[in-house]
């Protein structure tokens, strides 16, 4: 089992990658979105690990805590894939990215650009 302070651990040295390499959080198409709505889980490959980074330009909305293991069942703590890909799958105009790995489950943090000011 992997502790908490581990995890936190990981999720900085992955910011600190993320920045380094600017990374951002992932909007899914339309056609990924509509895949994922049918169970689809291959648009998820496409979502950054930020770790503890904070992207300029971007709000974040909420996190979900998401089964990474692939035997979660509706009714657990964390979200299984295919609520997650639901859920994710009917946010138009969402991005994405994962924020925190532990050894069984994620969060994925759910994003909006920032507004500009005129």
């Amino acid at each position: 089992m992997i502790s908490y302070t581990q995890i936190q651990d990981n999720a900085d040295e992955d910011g600190e990658e993320a920045r380094a390499n600017e990374r951002q959080p992932y909007r899914f198409t339309i056609k990924q979105r509509a895949r994922m709505l049918d169970g689809d889980e291959e648009p998820l490959s496409f979502v950054p690990n930020i770790g503890s980074y904070a992207p300029p330009g971007f709000v974040e909305l909420s996190t979900f805590f998401v089964d990474s293991s692939g035997f979660g069942e509706t009714g657990e703590a964390a979200m299984s894939i295919l609520e997650f890909l639901n859920r994710a799958g009917r946010a138009v105009g969402a991005y994405w990215a994962i924020v925190e790995v532990g050894q069984f489950q994620i969060y994925i943090a759910q994003f909006k650009p920032e507004l500009e000011e005129e």
